[in-house]
């Protein structure tokens, strides 16, 4: 006869493995002090220049002295002393791993584009915490890169916007500029001005799934473009299947069926795995959203529903020849050519024919 002890232990384990447990969340600060920065900068909340990259290391040894040895970032925030006089506009953060623990030379290797906004307006007074577009995974081994850019505020821009800053003796880099948009540049000054900063971290936890990036370019010619897309296992055990969903312009296209098993990190496999979604109509001119998730990992629930969408607005560019000015033209002037040019971009050669006569 089996004792009520050993019944209840096997009730435990069959509710554990029926059920499985959500993630963790856990929320630390990295850098402590009353030092501010100054209001013509560098940082990444600052409207000195109408456009700024800012580059730091955040150390795993600091990461593990906060408390947390891996996992993945669903939200991260600076300290805001005091905000900026308008919006910074198309505001990226981006995050990579890397064996340095100074900014400085500046780190050129991948990383990845975990946030953005059109127009970010930052809230003083704490810790202001940006949910990520897309979840990030730390290792737990390497340091953290996280590049911050913003382009192209109005002139005139006024000089305000600080954040709280320490100084562990690893140097920042960051590229300033009042006429150019710097997003890209190779920093080319320095600075010990560190930002604090808040992450929040969910543990894994098993069926994990997302999609960590779209491959999709943001200008495309008029035809039929291909929507391509990477998906990622964030989870503690292997995905043998998931469904990855896809819409145009809230259009919900046919999902995809993937069957091909995606590893955990450290694992002898993969973790993340090319996927075409299959293909939507561009004409030029054209916006499209595309948005990008996954369900259904191993046909179960899955563990953070936070981390598995993403993204994109894909344009119709230019391509082609056309003409400026007279009967028939494409575009009637100069301003109106570049202005095309400006909201659509180009995609492939782009030939103007412009008709004799007087321009303004």
């Amino acid at each position: 006869m089996k004792s009520p002890l050993s019944l209840s232990i096997k009730l435990v384990v069959a509710l554990f493995l029926a059920f499985q447990l959500p993630a963790i969340s856990q929320t630390i600060q990295l850098g402590a002090g009353a030092s501010i920065s100054g209001t013509s900068g560098p940082s990444p909340v600052n409207n000195r220049y109408r456009s700024q990259q800012f580059q730091v290391v955040y150390t795993a040894s600091e990461l593990n002295a906060a408390g947390v040895f891996g996992g993945n970032i669903e939200r991260l925030g600076f300290f805001v002393v005091s905000s900026t006089s308008q919006a910074m506009p198309d505001y990226k953060i981006s995050l990579g791993h890397t064996t340095a623990s100074s900014a400085w030379p500046y780190i050129n290797t991948a990383s990845d584009q975990v946030f953005y906004r059109g127009a970010y307006a930052p809230v003083n007074g704490g810790f202001d915490m940006l949910r990520l577009d897309t979840s990030w995974y730390w290792n737990g081994v390497d340091n953290i890169v996280l590049t911050v850019c913003w382009d192209y505020v109005v002139y005139p821009n006024i000089a305000t916007g600080t954040v709280r800053t320490y100084n562990d003796g690893n140097r920042n880099s960051y590229y300033v500029s009042s006429t150019d948009d710097v997003c890209g540049y190779v920093n080319n000054n320095t600075t010990f001005d560190k930002p604090q900063i808040q992450f929040e971290f969910t543990s894994p936890a098993a069926n994990d799934a997302g999609v960590n990036g779209i491959s999709t370019p943001t200008i495309a010619c008029s035809g039929s473009q291909s929507a391509d897309v990477s998906i990622i296992n964030y989870g503690t055990n292997i995905i043998n299947n998931v469904t990855v969903n896809w819409s145009v312009n809230g259009v919900v296209q046919t999902p995809v069926a993937v069957n091909t098993p995606l590893d955990t990190f450290g694992g002898l496999g993969s973790q993340t795995l090319a996927v075409n979604l299959g293909s939507f109509p561009v004409v030029e001119g054209g916006t499209y959203n595309l948005v990008a998730w996954t369900s259904s990992p191993n046909g179960q629930p899955d563990a953070n529903p936070d981390n598995d969408s993403l993204t994109q607005t894909t344009v119709g560019g230019l391509s082609g020849i056309y003409t400026i000015g007279g009967g028939g033209a494409d575009y009637g002037s100069f301003t109106a050519a570049v202005n095309a040019l400006a909201n659509a971009g180009v995609c492939a050669d782009v030939t103007f024919q412009v008709a004799s006569g007087g321009y303004f």
